[in-house]
């Protein structure tokens, strides 16, 4: 037993007050500081404080299964106890945890029975040593405990004969709980025990009994969790050779699933560099990988999927993609079943790795294997990874399958166009172009569908191609040569465009512009933020001929505009330039639909606009989908769900991917916009005839304005402004089809105090 720590006993025989804070360190359950610090004076005193004993019952006496503290008792595992391991046993621990720990139940995934034994084997090492800290040492007695089938049956016959009337300490009721205990036929938790077990039923030897008991109690419990393994033959095993080691209970073999899984990535590494020297006959990696898998755990869980895994990803790279295909089928349903796939490992780069299933979706994809799409994509949905989180019955296992999303079952799976392009764009992200066999058959897996893929072009360009009317063709969208090389910030490619006097207003399939994309690199609501490099373009850009048309043009799914793109830069000469080329001054833009105007009087209150922004029933179906396309969890849920699952509090993920990106953007917002730009900007747009009673739809509110927004933020400097450029404050606005509200009216729910003022004021000037 050198391999783990004991806790010495100082004095022999303590106090009841010591005995509890041993009890407290057995059982891992750590009092209050106020309560602990109490209970540390008692224990140096002889005097018992017994109000305080009573309270720190509670604290002290907690079932331990159920509450699992972190400790440094065994010291290999310093992350592991007692409580943690027998967590693992707890039946329906896995129906609660499904996507926390690596595996499921046994009954589930029959090869788990090797982490449940050596976890078992583990914790008995750790029980054995138990009966060196505590006040009983009597051998015999002792012997017996570990060994008997019935140890709490035997720990009650101990204690009775130092208590002979145990029993008649107790009412009707109680007796024959404490009966049933006695015989073995029941057994209670840690809190209910010694909260009918005290020391007024045991007079003598108080402290031996309760030491005697809790043992029992424990052994008792644990063999019921861990059957059908026994104990006992730990226990056996330990009292021949104090020193006796598990077989495999050491650190290495105990996380076989991280050396294996390292061995799996070592083994990709080693697959990718052999294909890059054009080198296809992958039979070695595939032989040493799985005489790895034999040696450091044969019938392993991990070894079952990472051995069929590995030669799929040969068969790619040897181009083999439907024989690779096959194998996917074949392993990712029942890994599904069986494995935590978000701790799967597929190598990208010697720096990333994704989930397995998502090479396999490129693979389906450039094959343009719907049904194959369709069957992991129904899997993913089923079992969480996409749509929304997994609440986890015990009654699913019961039913032997894991628990599952309930409507999924009910739910037809569809594969869009757009995901089919997503994966197909990703395949050369997992096997890069250059090293698969035969790759040039992949240009045959072209869909079809709004133009070619980037997957089916060569080496995108650096430089323009001439003639320079060529589109270039990236993922499913068509890019004119200047707005792609605006996109990817090519001042040098753009100034040649422009002196060739390419046509600068043709747009993209979806209808970005390159002055847009300009303006866009400079967006204060948006990541990156390259401010200097889109101002160069801008300049370029801007002397060229513009259509009315191109600026005022919305994008296709943003509902982007170039006027609305040039507010969010909080530059005041950028939204003068576009103003000054012909745009609208009240074009509606945004998934939100709002004007200029309105956007500029939003950026007055960012933790508002950029912080508080969740997804409701009130958001447009384009702003909804574009969280559908940005979150893996909500692919396959429509609007209504999606929005359903976003204000669930159980929707943590999505919550923290978006709301990440929102205290960046907005930190960002803080550190470089001007409040004197914001107002200029704002100064700017009235003064070219914005209308700030321009009635909008917005949050719920039909006929809601840019001037009722001013009121609402009480920005009394602003509000102002607009009723000098035509606002009116009597306008009224139809909430949720029911109330009508004015200006006057949003002020008062908010509390604006300025603006409220200011109306009282000039009530007779807005008569």
């Amino acid at each position: 037993m050198a391999d783990y720590k004991h806790m010495e006993f100082n004095p022999p025989h303590p106090n009841l007050a010591k005995q509890l804070q041993i009890i407290s360190s057995v059982l891992d359950t750590r009092p209050a500081p106020d309560f602990a610090k109490k209970l540390d004076q008692m224990a140096r005193d002889p005097k018992i404080d017994f109000d305080t004993l009573e309270m720190l019952k509670e604290e002290i006496f907690k079932l331990p299964f159920e509450y699992p503290k972190s400790s440094f008792i065994i010291a290999p595992f310093p992350k592991d106890n007692l409580e943690t391991q027998m967590r693992f046993w707890k039946y329906g621990f896995y129906a609660k945890n499904a996507q926390v720990i690596l595996c499921t139940p046994a009954h589930v995934a029959p090869n788990r029975e090797f982490i449940i034994r050596y976890r078992i084997g583990l914790a008995a090492c750790w029980i054995y040593d138990l009966k060196n800290h505590i006040s009983c040492k009597d051998t015999v007695i002792l012997d017996n405990l570990y060994q008997t089938s019935m140890p709490l049956k035997y720990g009650f016959e101990v204690v009775m004969q130092k208590n002979p009337d145990l029993l008649k300490s107790f009412k009707n009721s109680e007796r024959d709980k404490v009966a049933r205990w006695i015989k073995g036929s029941q057994i209670p938790s840690m809190k209910e025990l010694f909260g009918t077990i005290d020391e007024k039923c045991l007079p003598n030897n108080y402290i031996y009994c309760c030491e005697i008991l809790f043992l029992a109690c424990l052994l008792q419990k644990a063999e019921k969790m861990a059957h059908p393994f026994s104990m006992q033959e730990i226990f056996a095993q330990l009292k021949k050779n104090p020193d006796y080691r598990l077989q495999n209970t050491s650190l290495e073999a105990f996380n076989q699933y991280k050396i294996i899984g390292e061995q799996f990535v070592v083994a990709q590494k080693a697959i990718r560099k052999q294909a890059e020297l054009g080198d296809y006959n992958f039979k070695k990696v595939l032989d040493d990988f799985d005489i790895f898998c034999n040696l450091h755990g044969k019938d392993s869980l991990i070894s079952e999927w990472t051995r069929p895994t590995l030669a799929a990803i040969a068969k790619v790279y040897e181009g083999e993609f439907d024989s690779a295909l096959e194998i996917f089928k074949e392993v990712l349903p029942n890994l599904f079943y069986i494995f935590n796939l978000e701790e799967t490992a597929f190598l990208i780069d010697d720096n990333k790795t994704a989930t397995i299933y998502q090479p396999a979706l490129a693979l389906g994809a450039i094959c343009q294997n719907r049904p194959f799409l369709k069957l992991i994509k129904n899997y993913c949905i089923v079992f969480g990874i996409y749509a929304k989180k997994i609440e986890a019955p015990i009654s699913s296992y019961e039913k032997n399958y894991p628990p599952v999303n309930k409507d999924s079952r009910t739910t037809t799976t569809e594969i869009e166009d757009w995901e089919e392009k997503a994966w197909s764009d990703s395949f050369f992200r997992y096997f890069p172009k250059g090293v698969i066999k035969n790759s040039e058959q992949i240009e045959k897996f072209e869909t079809g569908i709004n133009g070619p893929l980037q997957l089916n072009e060569k080496e995108l360009p650096q430089v323009p191609i001439k003639p320079y009317c060529r589109r270039i063709f990236v993922t499913y969208k068509q890019f004119p040569q200047l707005t792609y090389f605006t996109m990817m910030g090519n001042v040098e490619a753009v100034k040649e465009l422009a002196n060739a006097k390419v046509d600068v207003n043709e747009m993209t399939s979806s209808r970005d512009s390159a002055l847009l994309l300009a303006i866009h690199k400079m967006n204060l609501t948006d990541m990156p933020y390259e401010p200097e490099l889109g101002m160069e373009l801008f300049n370029i850009l801007k002397v060229l001929p513009h259509k009315v048309t191109t600026l005022n043009t919305q994008t296709d799914k943003m509902k982007l505009t170039c006027l609305g793109l040039s507010v969010l830069s909080g530059n005041p000469s950028v939204v003068k330039d576009v103003l000054d080329m012909g745009a609208d001054v009240d074009g509606i833009h945004s998934p939100e639909r709002e004007t200029p105007l309105y956007t500029i009087t939003k950026l007055f209150v960012p933790e508002d606009s950029i912080l508080g922004v969740y997804p409701s029933e009130l958001w447009s179906p384009e702003m909804v989908d574009i969280l559908r396309r940005r979150i893996d969890n909500f692919r396959g849920l429509s609007n209504d769900q999606i929005i359903k699952t976003w204000n669930s509090e159980n929707n943590v993920r999505a919550r923290w991917m978006i709301q990440g990106k929102q205290r960046d953007v907005y930190g960002q917002f803080l550190k470089y916009s001007k409040k004197e730009d914001l107002y200029k900007i704002a100064e700017l747009l009235l003064e070219r005839g914005a209308n700030p009673n321009m009635p909008l739809e917005i949050n719920g509110i039909r006929g809601y304005t840019s001037l009722m927004l001013a009121a609402e933020s009480d920005n009394i400097k602003l509000f102002k402004m607009m009723i000098e450029h035509g606002g009116n404050p009597n306008q009224r606005a139809l909430h949720r089809d029911v109330t009508e509200f004015s200006c006057w009216d949003f002020a008062v729910s908010k509390n604006s105090s300025h603006v409220l003022k200011y109306l009282e004021e000039n009530r007779d000037k807005f008569k």
